[in-house]
């Protein structure tokens, strides 16, 4: 009788074991498995006509195709991104709802910007999309022909010659101060309301340099009215095959490309997070996107959820000592 009994007990305590899993995971697979079972909210913090738009508006449809469920695109600017990216971080955790950060997402962290959201816990990240090109131009009339003639003029020339930015806390800008650090060199940045003011300047000869995109700076030196010396970031593009990055041209640890990232609220569940990697996965590998972001300015870098996170966080730590040591200061 007590070997029956004792029988008994492990079976129930087993099947109650059992049914504890069941419990915990069947929603785990049901939910990869069934989504998505109607369309997919996507956010796109800026307005339209700008680059994080542009890729944004890439990828939503290649990602509804591999879904089968619509990719509903939503303009919600305003407050440099923030209102849009605080409506997808207060959203249901459910998968219905994702949003696009790029390179200056980091920014607002490493400037102490007080934001209504955590930068790195609000979101969960679902893949990396692509890099973008910024590129060092020069004027003609500066005596330079590569990145290295050009920062040996810089300590020859210390706080002589004038970089074009196109704000405070910018691309331009910040870009610049990693070079300024990275080069060991000096130069005075010159602000102005936009890359526009910024770029007629240039082409006046009134400034000697700047960063600006690849898209922007290549009619310019086609047209002979600018010298582009490198990329910014640490690949060459495909744009440009044989343009060197400022890094491998002589400025080592300088890495600031544009950089595009998809993100859904903190707390999606896993199994959804994998599916809607795996379908922008698909989707970047195909020849005719590769070649719709090469137009739009940029070369496809897929990297998984995992290695999202670590961008974003990396990203974060290098602009925070850019900030620190510029001692860069957000304008009121």
């Amino acid at each position: 009788m007590k070997d029956r009994s004792w029988f008994f007990k492990v079976f129930v305590l087993g099947l109650v074991c059992y049914s504890v899993v069941m419990l915990f995971s069947v929603p785990s697979f049901a939910a990869g498995d069934t989504y998505p079972s109607k369309p997919v909210k996507f956010i796109i913090p800026w307005p339209p006509g700008g680059a994080v738009d542009i890729i944004g508006r890439l990828v939503a449809p290649h990602l509804s195709e591999r879904l089968g469920k619509p990719v509903v695109v939503e303009n919600r600017g305003g407050a440099g991104g923030t209102i849009g990216l605080e409506a997808a971080a207060m959203a249901e955790p459910d998968g219905y709802t994702l949003t696009i950060i790029s390179d200056s997402y980091a920014y607002k962290p490493a400037l102490g910007e007080k934001l209504p959201f955590h930068p790195v816990k609000a979101f969960t990240p679902i893949a990396h999309l692509a890099i973008g090109t910024n590129v060092l131009v020069i004027h003609p009339s500066v005596p330079a022909k590569n990145v290295k003639e050009f920062t040996a003029l810089l300590k020859q020339k210390p706080g002589q010659l004038l970089c074009a930015a196109s704000g405070n806390a910018s691309v331009s800008h910040m870009t610049s101060e990693l070079f300024k650090m990275k080069s060991g060199t000096d130069f005075k940045i010159v602000q102005f309301k936009g890359s526009g003011p910024a770029l007629v300047d240039l082409l006046g000869g009134h400034s000697h340099f700047s960063f600006f995109s690849l898209l922007v700076a290549k009619p310019q030196s086609q047209a002979g009215k600018l010298l582009i010396l490198g990329t910014s970031g640490s690949k060459r593009t495909a744009l440009m095959p044989d343009l060197p990055t400022i890094a491998e041209a002589g400025v080592a640890g300088h890495d600031a490309p544009n950089w595009w990232g998809l993100v859904a609220p903190a707390g999606t569940p896993r199994p959804i997070v994998e599916k809607l990697s795996q379908a922008v996965k698909a989707a970047l590998s195909t020849p005719q996107v590769e070649k719709q972001f090469l137009e739009a300015g940029a070369d496809v870098e897929y990297k998984g959820p995992k290695e999202m996170g670590e961008v974003l966080e990396a990203e974060i730590a290098k602009w925070t000592q850019v900030v620190k040591t510029a001692n860069i200061k957000i304008e009121e």
